[in-house]
């Protein structure tokens, strides 16, 4: 069997740890055990594989995908609504709908990043999913004050005109799923959608760091007297409605990239559970 460049010409292991105490393998024989443990080097080496994970794990991590997609679905589709002019004001309650989408993302989220049974330790890029997390659901119960959660008001503030620490934590959560996602890819192996995978978070992070430079100028824009709010800012910054509109339009175009790559990590992991380890870890 072919595992991915982990054993040189003469059957020895390359850099892989045992599944069961994390040793490093370096240099073993693939028909040796742990010399730690005792477990046999080829369980370590097909554990590399999702293929060999157990089923249950590999389907809430779809179930995690699906959710995150839904959620994302459901909030895009709100922004692109109070976003769209219109005479009419939103109905209140309105805001229902991306209550449901930020509920049904985090639910994905903390489903993803579930902990690999018998794994050493928790990836680091779940933590720092579910850690953003936390700090992104507080940030956002801090800022509900003002609003009942569940009106449209507070989200159009909190999408249009959010908070800096606010703005990170939701690009830390979102960046951290996708290398979660690039980490699982790299083990079923789709060597093209991780690359996607990689261009989709190098595009989100360079988005992040425009919005923050949007954010600074609008800041600094209140303390030198050019608005109180952040509705009056934006009517007394036209010549900075151009640079809106292109972020807002970048901002769609990477939530729509976004959304088809869980789509396509949810069909790698569906591939996963349908396929034998030894059909799936040679496609």
């Amino acid at each position: 069997m072919d595992f991915g460049g982990q054993i040189d010409g003469d059957g020895r292991v390359g850099d892989v740890s045992c599944l069961r105490c994390g040793y490093s393998l370096y240099l073993q024989p693939v028909r040796g055990k742990c010399p730690e443990c005792g477990r046999s080097v080829h369980d370590s080496l097909q554990g590399h594989y999702l293929q060999y994970a157990p089923p249950w794990w590999v389907l809430r991590l779809s179930l995690g995908l699906a959710l995150i997609a839904v959620g994302t679905a459901i909030v895009v589709l709100f922004s692109l609504a109070i976003l769209v002019p219109n005479s009419h004001p939103a109905p209140p309650f309105l805001g229902v709908f991306p209550f449901a989408g930020v509920v049904i993302g985090a639910i994905g989220v903390l489903l993803f990043s579930m902990r690999e049974p018998n794994a050493v330790a928790r990836s680091r890029w779940a933590v720092f999913a579910r850690v953003a997390l936390l700090a992104w659901v507080l940030m956002g119960a801090l800022e509900a004050r003002q609003h009942s959660i569940l009106n449209v008001e507070y989200y159009v503030r909190a999408i249009l005109f959010p908070s800096v620490a606010h703005l990170i934590a939701g690009f830390t959560v979102v960046v951290a799923t996708i290398a979660r996602l690039r980490q699982l890819l790299q083990r079923i192996p789709r060597p093209r959608l991780l690359r996607y995978a990689t261009a989709v978070q190098v595009a989100i992070i360079g988005l992040g760091g425009a919005r923050l430079a949007f954010d600074v100028v609008l800041a600094r824009m209140r303390v030198t007297g050019a608005g109180s709010s952040g509705w009056a800012l934006l009517g007394n910054a036209m010549g900075m409605l151009p640079w809106l509109l292109l972020i807002a339009l970048a901002a769609l175009m990477i939530a729509a990239m976004f959304f088809v790559l869980l789509i396509m990590g949810l069909a790698a992991l569906d591939r996963v559970l349908r396929s034998s380890p030894e059909e799936a870890v040679s496609a």
